[in-house]
């Protein structure tokens, strides 16, 4: 074979899978894996800037997993008593409502039905009749 021109070609691919596999398995041991959760990109951030050793990410990890749970936590506690006062505001509307069911959509043989489904929920049927 008096042409080099295959052989430079073959050696100029398996030059590049060679560097390719080598760029791929560099940039996994030097990466770490993001954390998951909401401050995932956050740790990525720390890691890249201050090189921190395995001991000292699985630290951080812990910490944002622990502020996160704290979050949430709070905002449970915020959502149950928003919901309370919500309900004291909402209460008279779904009364007004029921009534407008009861006395405009329902025929009269039905309300004693509706009555008893509705047990305990008392009716403004003045309001129905606007």
């Amino acid at each position: 074979m008096k042409d080099p021109r295959p052989w430079i070609a073959l050696l100029c691919c398996v030059t590049f899978l060679g560097g390719a596999g080598a760029g791929v398995m560099f940039s996994r041991a030097t990466t770490a894996e993001a954390p998951e959760g909401p401050f995932g990109s956050y740790a990525t951030l720390l890691n890249n800037e201050f090189q921190l050793n395995p001991q000292r990410r699985a630290h951080l990890e812990v910490i944002l997993r622990e502020y996160d749970a704290d979050i949430r936590r709070v905002g449970l506690a915020h959502r149950a008593s928003y919901h309370e006062s919500l309900q004291s505001d909402l209460r008279p509307i779904g009364i007004e409502y029921n009534g407008y069911i009861r006395d405009k959509v329902l025929r009269p043989e039905q309300r004693a039905r509706f009555d008893a489904l509705t047990h305990g929920i008392p009716f403004t049927s003045e309001k129905a009749q606007r």
